[in-house]
């Protein structure tokens, strides 16, 4: 086993780095080769390229799923939808005041109109 303190560890660490460019490199330019060939070769249908741009973007039809439970903030499971929508509505509407009381910092009320 080679000593992380050695100059071979290190000369070892340099040619990972070296080779680890290299290869992102090489991934870089097959997926531009491949997806320049795969669009120049649909561009005429429309529905097709839509698709693979879709799925060049990780753009898929699967939506996250609500959650079937939620634990609140005394550990008790809650299952019922709107419950849990509430319970992470008051979380998200009230963690800036209460990160800001933890810090000991002043927050302005900002109240509008409607």
């Amino acid at each position: 086993m080679i000593h992380p303190d050695s100059y071979e560890y290190e000369t070892l660490n340099q040619k990972l780095k070296l080779l680890n460019v290299k290869v992102k490199k090489s991934i870089r330019e097959s997926k531009k080769s491949y997806y320049s060939k795969l669009f120049d070769k649909i561009k005429s249908d429309m529905k097709s390229t839509w698709k693979n741009i879709k799925k060049l973007l990780n753009k898929s039809k699967n939506k996250s799923s609500f959650p079937s439970f939620f634990r609140d903030e005394n550990n008790r499971i809650v299952t019922d939808k709107t419950e849990i929508a509430n319970k992470f509505n008051t979380f998200f509407s009230t963690i800036g005041e209460k990160l800001a009381k933890k810090f000991n910092v002043q927050i302005a009320k900002v109240t509008k109109t409607i």
